[in-house]
């Protein structure tokens, strides 16, 4: 008998986490929380387009508390910084019953830090979660990919080469063209040059929304991860819009109609201070046109000043389902990471407290 999983939410995460929970050997699928009406009764087998399983989808929480799991891979959409006490309770309540937990949706307790996120991430928030994992006697992981892994566990990994860093320099490239949504107005796409654009609203200090700011944000964790990786306290983060590039012509794509002259990629980046010096700069680039880059790019830039400096490129590509790479990233993290979650203390861990732990080969599956 492999790993009791559930699987909670089969959404652009969770369908991939779902497959690999279906094709592991060690693992058994043991529970399947679904969303849509529409997969309730349905084989988890069937949802991936292969023979039943014997596991079918179910909205029914009780159910899937009362079920005999060691683990949750808890995919579901997760907290976009909307609501961070409706996951955070149904992720205690997986805890407090015995299964631990392996979550991609609350990103904000990817690295937990007093005065880090200050406004969603209250002290009572974070003892609500340790009780729940020393009444249950389990654990809980929060990972992803940005953040996650490329914009602080890569860096920290090639920074045990380097014998004097100077500064940190991430730069994300990520193509939404093929994404069926892209949060068009959330994002900026779809806009107008000079429209105000909710993502840099959140990223930018405001007395009219006090949650707002790059701390109260992912990001900010991220920030703060490095600077105590890299043995330095950042003491600001700022925020600077670099670019939006705009449609030359009119664009039909999944996610919808872009005329031409409105917003169809922009550029930023948030940067941590040390003492007056910019230490770490994290740039994004998103863009729904592939002019200039190849198609379904997903990729990331580090470059480490230092002695020795070091410059890096990650870059992924699938041609599984819609290939998104980003999303398998996203499912295999979590999936590779059960054997040590199970294996760990009661508490919340972080990449600090997380042994090393990677993937397994084709022949294993």
């Amino acid at each position: 008998m492999g790993t009791r999983v559930i699987q909670w939410g089969v959404g652009n995460v969770g369908h991939h986490s779902l497959r690999g929970v279906v094709e592991r050997p060690d693992l058994e699928l043991v529970g399947l929380r679904v969303f849509n009406p529409a997969k309730i009764g349905v084989d988890a087998g069937e949802m991936l387009g292969g023979a039943a399983v014997g596991v079918v989808g179910t909205d029914d929480v009780n159910e899937i508390l009362a079920l005999d799991a060691d683990i949750v891979l808890f995919n579901a959409l997760g907290t976009t910084l909307v609501d961070l006490q409706g996951p955070l309770d149904e992720v205690s309540r997986l805890l407090a019953s015995g299964k631990n937990v392996i979550s991609s949706a609350i990103d904000l307790l990817i690295y937990v830090k007093p005065g880090v996120a200050p406004a969603h991430v209250k002290p009572e928030m974070i003892a609500q979660i340790e009780e729940a994992c020393a009444k249950g006697g389990t654990s809980v992981y929060s990972t992803g990919m940005t953040p996650g892994f490329a914009l602080d566990l890569w860096p920290v990994t090639m920074g045990r080469t380097v014998r004097r860093i100077d500064s940190v320099h991430v730069r994300e490239m990520v193509s939404l063209r093929d994404y069926k949504s892209t949060m068009q107005e959330f994002m900026g796409f779809g806009l107008r040059p000079g429209e105000e654009i909710a993502m840099f609203k959140m990223f930018e200090e405001s007395s009219d929304n006090p949650k707002a700011g790059a701390l109260n944000t992912p990001y900010g964790a991220a920030l703060h991860f490095l600077g105590d990786a890299f043995g330095v306290e950042i003491d600001k983060i700022t925020y600077q819009q670099i670019d939006v590039r705009t449609a030359k012509e009119r664009m039909v794509l999944p996610s919808g109609t872009f005329e031409a002259g409105t917003i169809v990629g922009t550029e930023f980046r948030l940067s941590g201070w040390v003492e007056g010096t910019e230490f770490v700069m994290l740039d994004f680039s998103w863009r729904i046109d592939d002019e200039g880059w190849p198609q379904n790019l997903c990729a990331w830039e580090l470059e480490i000043k230092g002695d020795p400096s070091v410059r890096s490129r990650m870059e992924f590509e699938t041609e599984t389902d819609a290939r998104r790479a980003t999303s398998i990233t996203v499912a295999a993290h979590c999936l590779n990471a059960i054997p040590n979650v199970v294996a760990a203390q009661p508490g919340i861990l972080n990449h600090f407290t997380m042994p090393i732990f990677t993937g397994r080969a084709s022949a294993s599956l």
